[in-house]
């Protein structure tokens, strides 16, 4: 469930909260499968161990299929049946003879950013995301799906008028000509039949460009799940994502000029740091969380707040409706 579904549910606070950290596994528990006196932490669905001082970690048993560190698939795991898994690539890569790893077919695959990462950190370009701008005024982030699509959040183009609406991807410092820009215009709006304005739910919409990108080192699609993966039963085994966007560095402030980008933790998909310090912010909304899996920044209380996270729309629940609306587009 969701943290809006979980309040409507628990309506004294305190109930909440001691709800929210046992769902979202931010409880720690010394019961467990966990052995060696390794520390078991309640994962959804599943659990990880930590292993103490002088311990390393070994695989449990094969019949723990995608739920253990994604099956051991560096894409995707997608399970048979109970006790057996694949492993599957994302479209521009051959899964390798080892039957896990997932090797390049097309130049530019998505996700793929290794190869051009030392220039990259250099110039401080994040090749996945993608500016919005609503009448030549900076609105939202986005993130590249492919040469003709990008994909943001709806509240961003809600009841706008897409002619209105321009995208740049390989943009690293707003309003300055860097040489790797590409600015186009948008053709077509398209807002999931689901999305409520008011509760923000199902915050997703698609955006098909008037003509395509040109993919290339500073332009790369992301990779979404397979409809039929386990992202829901894994999201355990997500140990890093990176959050981007040109939004406002405080929560009272102007949006930044130079793109700007921050790690997030494994522990939410609710995302952000317990401290604060460190959060999306207002003009991030449409632009990615990214690790093997991807989310678009949506909502959130503040910015940087302590104990209060940033809210991601969960793609892998719209990936079918995103290849459908693709399809028939």
């Amino acid at each position: 469930c969701s943290y809006e579904e979980a309040r409507e549910i628990f309506t004294v606070p305190e109930q909440l909260e001691d709800f929210w950290k046992r769902y979202t596994g931010k409880l720690v528990t010394s019961i467990g499968p966990c052995q060696n006196g390794a520390t078991c932490v309640n994962q959804i669905n599943t659990y990880i161990c930590i292993c103490p001082v002088n311990y390393e970690e070994i695989l449990p048993p094969t019949s723990y299929g995608c739920l253990y560190r994604n099956g051991g698939c560096e894409h995707f795991c997608v399970e048979i049946s109970d006790s057996t898994h694949r492993c599957d690539c994302a479209p521009g890569y051959t899964l390798h003879t080892d039957n896990s790893s997932c090797v390049p077919k097309d130049r530019f695959p998505c996700g793929r950013l290794i190869s051009v990462w030392w220039f990259l950190r250099r110039l401080c370009v994040y090749p996945l995301q993608a500016l919005l701008e609503l009448e030549e005024q900076y609105k939202c982030g986005g993130v590249i799906l492919d040469c003709r699509w990008i994909l943001t959040a709806a509240h961003c183009v809600w009841e706008k008028d897409p002619t209105l609406l321009q995208v740049t991807v390989a943009e690293h410092i707003r309003g300055k000509d860097e040489g790797t820009e590409q600015i186009r215009k948008v053709s077509k709006v398209f807002i999931h039949p689901w999305y409520n304005h008011s509760s923000t739910d199902s915050d997703i919409a698609l955006l098909r460009l008037l003509s395509p990108i040109r993919l290339d080192p500073f332009a790369i699609p992301v990779c979404l799940p397979p409809a039929n993966g386990t992202f829901g039963r894994t999201i355990g085994a997500i140990r890093m994502s990176t959050v981007s966007g040109w939004g406002r560095l405080a929560q009272s402030g102007l949006p930044s000029p130079v793109l700007q980008r921050l790690k997030v933790t494994r522990n939410m998909l609710c995302a952000g740091f317990i401290e604060g310090s460190r959060d999306s912010c207002q003009g991030d909304s449409g632009g990615p969380l990214t690790t093997r899996y991807k989310n678009i920044v949506s909502w959130g209380k503040g910015c940087a707040h302590a104990d209060v996270y940033g809210i991601y729309t969960r793609v892998s629940v719209f990936v079918e409706w995103i290849l459908k609306s693709v399809a028939s587009a």
